[in-house]
């Protein structure tokens, strides 16, 4: 059986064919509208067969005409198919509104796509290629994930074009969302939305929780909110969103940092931030100027924005790059640690291993912190998460089993332990989690091994003796 990966790259192959298209970006722009609009002729069929079985009346999100079954399946031929892309389908998803569900879908094809392809018959094989995916055999999860991850990783390898994103693992976000612990009715924000990962499964969390009639309806009237730069991570997060029926999410394509934080109405504020910012991106010299600690590492500027957008008492998980821990020999990284930790409560760090992440181009050591806002923090539980993972041993939940049992009785052990706020003072704020407890594994060396070792340094010492001899 052919992998997903492998089919998509074999579309990605057919369109390094057209002249229209140059670059991974385009690449991924071309494969995201398509796959989205597959999507979401699955996901119509799924609520028609709801409907019936209801005996309700289904209410399809796009007219007959221009789903994806109706004009993939026609007689059309591939210039037919090709014009009527262009010039009925894009515009008509551009328009669509009167509910949320088409309105998300026309925020989405507002902006994408920017370029089209030039070839008709290669958009043909393309749309053929996107047909074959039989997605009910799988989580349709796995196949956005698995794109956006490989996405990342391409364009990291052409010159860090990704600009800092990366693909958050499942279950840390789950783990994550357990410690924050949301409730339904709070709002619930990720200002850096990627594929929409956190607020996919912060749904999946409270719906766990068996929410009345009217509790869904709060879930699905904008409580859950989403922020995303750039469009092709948008569209992924838009897609994401509506695969698992989160239709009333909040989604804005923005540039976060562009908002002046000092002008946020109180009005805007949320109870739980849930987020990977992007580490390392690059931001216009002038939106520094909305920041009280300007600085170009986005990661502060992140928590800078985070602090400011968190309601009094409300709540902040979020991965952070080790940089942003260490580093206190520069102004904008020690005030923010320092706000952070004298305004606010820094109630937990977890220490992530080297490579858990999959980086854009590199490996980076990342930490998870989680923070209340409104009171000064007393003590910081620290955890230390160990082991090698890849690709080939990903992350899976029950590593992060002894994490969450620990961090509940805040139990200080081998991998586990506290720090007191008069501590990160004497230490200028630097937040690194130096683990006191860890017991390093004594290796015995072979007595061959040791008694020359132990006659090299005496050859050393001898020598040494002699040195000093001759000098005076």
């Amino acid at each position: 059986m052919i992998s997903i990966a492998s089919k998509l790259k074999t579309i990605e192959n057919k369109l390094r064919k057209d002249d229209n298209l140059s670059g991974q970006i385009d690449y991924n722009e071309q494969m995201a509208w398509m796959l989205f609009l597959k999507s979401l002729d699955i996901l119509e069929e799924k609520r028609e067969k709801q409907a019936m079985l209801s005996e309700i009346k289904f209410e399809p999100i796009l007219d007959e005409k221009y789903r994806w079954r109706s004009w993939m399946k026609s007689n059309m031929t591939a210039e037919e198919k090709f014009n009527f892309i262009k010039n009925e389908l894009i515009p008509y998803l551009r328009r669509i509104d009167s509910t949320p569900e088409r309105e998300l879908v026309a925020s989405v094809f507002q902006e994408i796509p920017t370029k089209f392809m030039k070839s008709a018959y290669t958009l043909a094989e393309v749309l053929d290629l996107i047909d074959e995916l039989d997605w009910r055999t799988l989580e349709d999860s796995q196949i956005i994930t698995q794109f956006y991850e490989e996405s990342l990783l391409k364009m990291g390898s052409s010159g860090r074009q990704a600009g800092g994103e990366f693909y958050t693992p499942r279950p840390l976000i789950r783990l994550i969302i357990k410690i924050i612990d949301p409730k339904i009715g709070e709002t619930i924000l990720d200002p850096f939305l990627g594929s929409a990962g956190f607020l996919v499964e912060v749904f999946q969390y409270l719906k766990e929780k068996k929410p009345t009639a009217k509790e869904y309806e709060k879930l699905q009237s904008g409580v859950l909110q989403g922020q995303e730069k750039k469009p092709v991570p948008f569209l992924l997060g838009v897609m994401n969103c509506i695969l698992h029926d989160l239709y009333g999410a909040k989604l804005r394509r923005d540039n976060t940092f562009a908002q002046n934080i000092r002008q946020i109405d109180p009005a805007d504020r949320v109870e739980i931030v849930l987020t990977n910012p992007p580490f390392g991106g690059e931001e216009e010299k002038s939106i520094l100027e909305n920041f009280p600690y300007p600085t170009t590492a986005t990661q502060v500027l992140s928590v800078q924005y985070i602090l400011r957008r968190l309601k009094p008492g409300g709540r902040c998980g979020m991965v952070i790059d080790e940089g942003f821990l260490f580093r206190t020999n520069e102004k904008a990284f020690f005030n923010t640690k320092k706000e952070l930790v004298e305004e606010n409560n820094l109630f937990a760090v977890i220490s992530l291993p080297q490579g858990l992440f999959t980086a854009v181009g590199t490996g980076n050591k990342t930490d998870l912190l989680f923070f209340e806002r409104g009171k000064p923090t007393k003590e910081v539980w620290y955890y230390e998460l160990t082991g090698k993972f890849s690709k080939t041993r990903p992350l899976k939940d029950e590593h992060l089993e002894d994490c969450w049992q620990k961090f509940q009785k805040r139990a200080v052990s081998e991998n586990s332990w506290i720090v007191s706020v008069e501590e990160l003072r004497k230490r200028n704020y630097d937040l690194t989690a130096k683990n006191p407890n860890r017991k390093e594994k004594l290796t015995h060396k072979p007595p061959k091994k040791l008694v020359k070792e132990i006659e090299e340094k005496e050859k050393k010492i001898v020598s040494l003796l002699n040195e000093i001899k001759r000098k005076i």
